[in-house]
């Protein structure tokens, strides 16, 4: 059985409380993380250890590949290396005014094709 409008809102409404709290977290932890760090630059290590968790804070240099650079200095050859991804990105939004009067609106187009095509598909009589 299908979610109901309000059964989807719902959802969407509890989806945003939990973001609410996620992004409130993540603020915690961005302060900790931010204490420790500056903790590591004041005692100028790049290594703090307790009983049983450790702080590591160490500028680490690893190669990375320039693609703008090399799309710019050889574009045919960064062309034929191109390949396509097949992504499938998940929205869960809320809709605006104007949008919302859209949906339903498409709700009750995909409702009425829905009828007309159970319509096409009840038997017909045949006579005998």
């Amino acid at each position: 059985m299908a979610l109901t409008a309000k059964q989807i809102d719902n959802r969407f409404a509890k989806r945003e409380k939990l973001l609410a709290q996620i992004e409130d977290l993540k603020k915690q932890v961005a302060a900790i993380d931010d204490e420790m760090k500056e903790e590591c630059d004041r005692l100028g290590l790049s290594l703090l250890l307790g009983d049983k968790s450790q702080v590591r804070y160490a500028e680490v240099v690893k190669p990375s590949f320039d693609s703008s650079r090399f799309k710019a200095d050889h574009a045919a050859l960064y062309q034929a290396y191109q390949v396509d991804k097949k992504t499938r990105p998940f929205y869960f939004e809320k809709l605006s005014a104007k949008n919302a009067k859209m949906a339903q609106a498409a709700k009750a187009a995909a409702a009425a094709e829905r009828a007309a095509a159970a319509a096409d598909l009840a038997p017909v009589p045949v006579a005998v």
